[in-house]
């Protein structure tokens, strides 16, 4: 599991407005991780992270009303975890996280403003043969992000494609076997 600075183990329920009207929001700043483990109840709220790591270490931390504006800072899916997230904004360099049997599943993000220039570092562990041991998706199809959203993505330190279920891959590689008569293109 994830090594914390700071855990909060219990339930957070944190839905106010203000005097004003307005919803308060949720902002992580520091390089340490600060690691939930209980249901959180961020209704409508956008959740800045802007440095460090925001590890979700329970199935159903967040859900899809917890949108992310990842701003330097990131979010990691710790071990054998499953959390729907809402829109992600990408407003700097962030990383995305999951360990083995994590899965950290993004609303579709398509129509979210993600800054030019920023990269989405995502890190999903592989076992001996190269087979992703954890999964991040956005969307539920092909389109959770737009093609300039997608090329500001690295999976492993790879580009990445988005699955027809949304999920993000590495691209396939293109073995190359050579025989005295032709050329066999596969894998």
């Amino acid at each position: 599991g994830a090594s914390a600075d700071f855990t909060v183990s219990g339930d957070i329920l944190l839905w106010k407005a203000n005097a004003e009207g307005r919803q308060e929001h949720v902002v992580k700043i520091g390089a340490g991780t600060m690691l939930l483990q209980g249901r959180t109840d961020f209704t409508n709220t956008v959740i800045q992270v802007k440095g460090g790591m925001l590890a979700l270490g329970a199935n159903g931390t967040f859900t899809k009303d917890h949108d992310l504006s990842l701003e330097g800072g990131g979010v990691l899916g710790t071990a054998n975890t499953a959390n729907d997230v809402g829109v992600v904004q990408l407003k700097a360099d962030s990383p995305v996280a999951v360990e083995s049997g994590a899965a950290l599943r993004f609303a579709d993000s398509s129509a979210a403003d993600w800054a030019s220039g920023a990269t989405l570092s995502v890190t999903i562990p592989t076992n001996a043969t190269g087979r992703l041991q954890g999964s991040v998706s956005f969307g539920t199809d092909a389109n959770g992000l737009t093609q300039a959203q997608l090329r500001q993505v690295r999976i492993n330190g790879h580009r990445a494609l988005l699955t027809d279920s949304g999920a993000l891959e590495p691209p396939v590689g293109i073995c190359v076997m050579r025989t005295a008569e032709s050329v066999l293109l596969t894998c």
